[in-house]
């Protein structure tokens, strides 16, 4: 079980909210803006879906603002904001250039889901993309020249893994940070911090199934009389001995933490 997944995912979500909320704002201004242009070049198909998807950014705008759902909500608007890029790329009087949107998707996607969520939906609709891009041009030599294909494919890999690669070092270093935080520095067991988050968790998940949960206070014996007789530090490698036997002898499931 990974103690840290919970803290994580709370620690991910101010940011997240921060990321989707000025994405949703820049979405309703995208989308008056190019339902406008492209209702003036007769792409009515086009300018419909921008409106809607301006629509939808308004209402999942009001909805995120006191969701305790979060990650629900960036499901659903990604999916469609996506689909309607692809959907995008699909008409025939759009410009060329609206595959660079593409780039977008692996920025946002990370951004919002995470490196192994973020990563798949990148790829899914990376690869959808590639695809439409190959039926919609494979008859027109200028768009089909193997130089400037291949820099469009290395520079769409690069972002993805650049994106990916900054996902999961920053997931690395707040894991880290709060491992730190929430562990004793002389025994390495688990400190009060720690053990209060979990105790809070494992007991919703008793109280739900209805199952037992141990909680064993120990005391060492005449552990001033270490202090007194040897010296502190002779105390803190009693200590340090002590955590390394609970380490040896608990199972992955159980918490050792020091009080």
């Amino acid at each position: 079980m990974d103690s840290y997944k919970e803290p994580l995912k709370a620690l991910a979500r101010p940011y997240r909210k921060a990321v989707l909320k000025a994405l949703l704002v820049l979405t309703m201004l995208g989308g008056a803006l190019f339902a406008m242009l492209n209702l003036l070049t007769g792409s009515y198909p086009l300018a419909i879906v921008e409106l809607a998807m301006g629509a939808y950014a308004i209402l999942v705008y009001r909805a995120v603002r006191n969701t305790q759902h979060l990650e629900r909500w960036i499901i659903a608007y990604a999916i469609p904001f996506f689909t309607a890029m692809m959907f995008a790329m699909t008409i025939p009087r759009a410009s060329a250039t609206v595959h660079a949107w593409v780039l977008l998707i692996p920025i946002v996607s990370h951004l919002l889901m995470g490196r192994r969520l973020g990563l798949a939906i990148s790829v899914f609709y990376m690869s959808v993309a590639g695809i439409i891009f190959l039926l919609r041009y494979h008859d027109e030599p200028a768009m089909m020249q193997a130089l400037p294909i291949a820099n469009i494919a290395v520079i769409s890999l690069c972002i993805l893994v650049f994106s990916h690669v900054y996902e999961v070092t920053r997931e690395q270093s707040q894991r880290q940070l709060l491992k730190i935080a929430q562990t004793d520095t002389l025994t390495g067991l688990a400190n009060r911090a720690r053990l209060s988050d979990i105790f809070k968790r494992e007991q919703q998940r008793t109280r739900r199934y209805n199952t037992p949960m141990t909680l064993l206070a120990l005391d060492l014996d005449h552990f001033k009389e270490v202090n007194d007789r040897y010296g502190h530090d002779t105390g803190d490698l009693a200590l340090q001995h002590v955590a390394r036997i609970f380490r040896e002898c608990l199972r992955a499931t159980d918490l050792a933490a020091r009080l």
